[in-house]
């Protein structure tokens, strides 16, 4: 008796079977990948600013004047007061917040001032939005009597 010999491989029925369920799990991934990247741009910008409020703060205690944020829109720039006028502080450049993140708390352009002794002048927060997702904030909140800075989730 004669033995059939075996194919070897994949049908094409097994071959369209496979590629149909990658197509599925792309589409149910890509979403969740493109949210994820769009809030790591969030917390990135969050803690860019925080870092910049946070040199304002230290600069102005070892230096012993006053120092702000200045923001403008999606941008900002440290600064000093050189007896007479707000001075752009050197290596400084203004740095501007990742792609699709906003400043929608306080409104329009601002300045978060620290005094020599590191307290704040007005305390508050600013509140950063993923503009593709309104519901993904974060807020940094700065307080007058210690001038501490911290980062929380939503505003």
């Amino acid at each position: 008796m004669k033995m059939l010999e075996e194919n070897k491989g994949f049908s094409l029925v097994e071959l369209l079977l496979v590629i149909a369920l990658i197509g599925v799990m792309v589409a149910i991934a890509v979403p969740s990948i493109l949210r994820q990247i769009d809030h790591q741009r969030l917390v990135r910008s969050a803690r860019d600013l925080f870092t910049e409020i946070n040199a304002a703060r230290t600069n102005a205690i070892t230096r012993n004047v006053r120092y702000e944020i200045d923001v403008a829109g999606t941008t900002y720039q440290l600064k000093y007061f050189d007896t007479a006028s707000w001075v752009n502080e050197p290596g400084h450049t203004s740095v501007a917040l990742q792609s699709n993140i906003s400043i929608t708390s306080p409104a329009g352009a601002f300045q978060v001032v620290y005094n020599p002794n590191g307290t704040v002048t007005v305390p508050g927060n600013i509140c950063l939005t993923n503009t593709r997702d309104v519901a993904d904030r974060m807020s940094i909140q700065f307080t007058g009597s210690l001038g501490r800075i911290s980062i929380v989730t939503g505003c």
